[in-house]
């Protein structure tokens, strides 16, 4: 049970974003109360009755912080995509694929999660990957662990002290993994992620939220992932994978899954994961109809911008996912994106989208294009809206 604190309260500038994405409302010189429970009770315009307020809910004039003109509320960052055993080594190793026998997968992240059978040292890394989220003001994140359920609850318990709200379990593979860092068999490892849920339900904090972690596809059986899939539907949990990351995990997919013709949505449609509760990491390889497909079950996708520029063989398109009613988060990607900061991940998904734009204005002839549509007297085009037209 989560310890009640003390009430809080400020006065200055607030920002949020409480409509569509892309919008900021800025709410200058406000008065803003916090409980002891945590939960905004008072939000107003500061005035001469603020003295009263305080008292109404308890709270002493001398308690009150006055924040600085050049100061600022504004809601914490969620990270959508983290994973917390790979914060030691942000950064290391992204010359390489992801998948394969010398992939980066091989080579530092499956090294580095089987640590976490010593218990001491998953409290060491995770206390410190979660302190270094929140003073980046990353408040909920939604982490991968590893197949260990001990370790998982260790991070539950480091999450409860912190204060951070999460969403956590236990990462299940039972397949096509190093024999140093695999689940027994899919009953196992359904087992496990049944431990963690039980010990994160059991500690009774709002803030933490447990769910099913498939690793990714080509690491899991059919059998582990339709017993994820009821798993979920039982307990109504959150599930939190990778989907269509890059080139060479998407042929894996087809080599295992020909019936589905490689398609992640379509496997995961079909364990029964593909759910309004799911959120899946990177899709830079997804099509339109794959896009379609998880807007249509209310389904997320993290986008994690910094990561995709080195393993996702491509861009997420952003905009198209929104205008397909795709649901939309962004994530850091923590060790594969080189920088756990949320600030970071905002200027790189900014990069991605003119990145995208500068590809397909090279694709559609690039200067020479429009240097041809000038001299024809005809007004230009946006690239995407020409390819559109070409097909």
């Amino acid at each position: 049970m989560e310890p009640p604190r003390q009430c809080q309260a400020f006065r200055g500038m607030l920002l949020h974003t409480p409509d569509r994405p892309g919008s900021v409302q800025v709410l200058p010189e406000h008065l803003l109360i916090v409980n002891e429970h945590g939960v905004i009770v008072h939000l107003a315009p500061a005035g001469a009755e603020d003295e009263a307020v305080l008292q109404g809910h308890g709270v002493q004039a001398a308690a009150l912080r006055v924040l600085g003109p050049q100061q600022f509320l504004l809601p914490g960052f969620v990270d959508t995509h983290a994973h917390a055993p790979q914060y030691q080594y942000c950064g290391v190793g992204t010359d390489l694929p992801l998948v394969g026998e010398h992939g980066w997968l091989s080579t530092h992240a499956f090294p580095t999660e089987a640590r976490f059978a010593d218990v001491a040292h998953a409290r060491r890394v995770y206390s410190r990957c979660v302190g270094r989220l929140l003073r980046l003001g990353t408040t909920t994140a939604n982490y991968f662990t590893t197949i260990h359920t001990d370790a998982c609850e260790v991070l539950a318990d480091v999450l409860l002290q912190a204060g951070q709200r999460a969403v956590l379990g236990k990462v299940c593979m039972d397949q096509d993994s190093p024999q140093f860092y695999t689940d027994a068999d899919a009953t196992a490892s359904l087992q496990g992620a049944r431990e963690v849920v039980q010990y994160v339900q059991g500690l009774q904090c709002s803030r933490l939220l447990p769910a099913v972690i498939p690793r990714f596809i080509p690491t899991c059986s059919q059998q582990l992932l339709a017993g994820l899939g009821q798993l979920a539907a039982e307990q109504g949990l959150r599930v939190h994978s990778h989907i269509s990351e890059s080139l060479g995990q998407v042929q894996l997919t087809q080599q295992l899954h020909p019936a589905c013709c490689g398609s992640d949505a379509r496997v995961y449609e079909q364990a029964g994961l593909l759910t309004p509760r799911a959120i899946f990491a990177h899709g830079t390889q997804l099509t339109q109809q794959e896009m379609q497909l998880l807007a249509a079950k209310g389904a997320a996708v993290a986008h994690c911008p910094l990561s995709n520029f080195f393993f996702g063989d491509g861009l997420f398109d952003v905009a198209e996912a929104l205008r397909m009613g795709l649901k939309v988060g962004l994530g850091t990607d923590i060790a594969g994106g080189y920088s756990p900061s949320m600030l970071q991940a905002q200027r790189m998904a900014v990069v991605n989208s003119h990145a995208l734009k500068a590809a397909a204005l090279m694709h559609s002839g690039g200067w020479r294009w429009q240097q041809q549509q000038q001299q024809q007297g005809g007004e230009l085009e946006e690239p995407q809206q020409q390819q559109q037209q070409q097909q």
